[in-house]
């Protein structure tokens, strides 16, 4: 299930610019289109939803998309094609989805539930506007990890921005459970995969990597504070790779493309690796700029 032309408005402008990808507010594009993207990337690394149906997923995207359209922290990456590439689902802890009942969605359904109870307890304030659940992050195979680091910051000084004081996520890949060690233990718990137990008594986490859940609810200012310090920080770095792996970019699409026309004059991208565009996404929209970030102050 791939990624498809976005129908983003043309009215529409970027929030932020980074190489050849721009960052959309979700409410740029519909449900479906966004549903879409989440079931093309929710398996990846997830064990929770490894028996997940197509359609059963595709059903999920629709309703966190519909949750989440509306609240200032969920957004899309496209790439310089306008096709997306990496989506970003926050939305009000007051205003959670109701959970799917597809059969294929019982072992997503039984663990989150048992997150939510200990969530239930640690929570300040069940007030609208106090705590910003983020949700879900994922980038198609191919795209560059560093979309959601944008994503991820752009979420955080929105959040702030809109007073709310805790965030909350859960994480079940493998990847983003080592990147919780960071977060203090005393905003943070875990659930094992082995108390997952459905109601006929069976448990299909047992045994599999990472072997837990881990949860976080933590205050939203020092996350915030911290976020400003990203983009500046990483900007010599990026400087030092950029015609590297520009470099390195053009040469995979001219082995892969050979028809290609010469894309040598194009900005230059901070991304570590990329996907070459589909030959049938003829879809375009303005050249991102060649800085490495370009944040606007609209969000």
């Amino acid at each position: 299930m791939g990624a498809q032309p976005s129908t983003v408005s043309q009215r529409a402008q970027p929030l932020a610019e980074v190489g050849e990808h721009q960052l959309w507010h979700m409410s740029c594009f519909d449900n479906e289109e966004v549903g879409r993207m989440y079931a093309s990337t929710a398996r990846r690394g997830n064990p929770v939803l490894a028996n997940a149906t197509d359609e059963a997923l595709l059903i999920r995207g629709q309703e966190m998309a519909q949750a989440a359209r509306s609240n200032p922290c969920s957004y899309v990456c496209t790439d310089f094609h306008g096709t997306p590439a990496a989506c970003f689902f926050s939305w009000d802890a007051t205003e959670e989805p109701v959970f799917s009942q597809d059969p294929s969605m019982s072992v997503h359904r039984k663990l989150h539930g048992l997150v939510f109870q200990e969530r239930a307890k640690r929570m300040q304030s069940a007030k609208k506007g106090d705590v910003i659940h983020c949700a879900y992050g994922g980038c198609l195979p191919g795209e560059p990890a560093m979309l959601l680091l944008l994503m991820q910051i752009t979420c955080v000084r929105a959040a702030w921005w809109a007073g709310y004081k805790q965030m909350y996520g859960c994480a079940v890949n493998p990847v983003t459970v080592r990147g919780t060690a960071a977060t203090h233990q005393a905003y943070k718990w875990a659930v094992p995969f082995d108390a997952v137990v459905l109601e006929d008594g069976s448990c299909p986490l047992a045994g599999q990597a990472p072997h837990r859940a881990v949860a976080s609810l933590q205050p939203i200012w020092p996350l915030a504070c911290t976020s400003y310090l990203v983009p500046q920080s990483a900007i010599p770095w990026i400087s030092e790779q950029r015609k590297k792996q520009d470099a390195a970019r053009r040469r995979r699409r001219a082995q892969q493309a050979p028809e290609t026309p010469d894309v040598s004059g194009r900005p230059d991208s901070i991304l570590a690796e990329d996907s070459t565009p589909d030959a049938e996404t003829t879809h375009s929209m303005p050249r991102a700029s060649s800085s490495a970030l370009v944040m606007r102050p609209k969000l």
